[in-house]
Parts: structure tokens; C-alpha cells; sequence
């Protein structure tokens, strides 16, 4: 069980990362699309990916 939720945690971190990467790589396309609003609300949600995901393995790593 912990290898699986290991294994969801970093999915979701790689995700978010490639969320991120891809909205500031992107920004003036996506603006042009969605207002600054969507634009914030998607880093924002990769971000909350990435910290979830730390913050899981945080948990699990103290797991014995």
C-alpha cells in the first residue's frame, strides 16, 4: 500500500510540475484564451500538486 501511494504521490508532483512549466511557458497564448484569473488558478493548481506530493512522502518516509 505505502508503494502505491508513493507511486500516486509522484505522478501527481510530475503533473503538477508539467502544469506549471506549461502555463508560464504558454502565458501569453493561455491570457489570450482565459483571463489572468485561469491563468493564476492553473499555477496555482500545479503547485498544490507539487506540495501534496512532498508533503505525502514527507509522511510516508516517516512511516516505518
Amino acid at each position: 500500500m505505502v508503494i502505491a501511494n508513493l507511486a500516486l504521490a509522484v505522478s501527481g508532483g510530475i503533473s503538477g510540475s508539467y502544469l506549471i512549466s506549461k502555463t508560464l511557458i504558454h502565458y501569453d497564448s493561455l491570457e489570450k484564451l482565459v483571463s489572468n484569473d485561469g491563468v493564476v488558478a492553473m499555477g496555482l493548481g500545479g503547485l498544490a500538486s507539487v506540495w501534496l506530493c512532498i508533503r505525502t512522502i514527507g509522511e510516508l518516509a516517516g512511516k516505518p
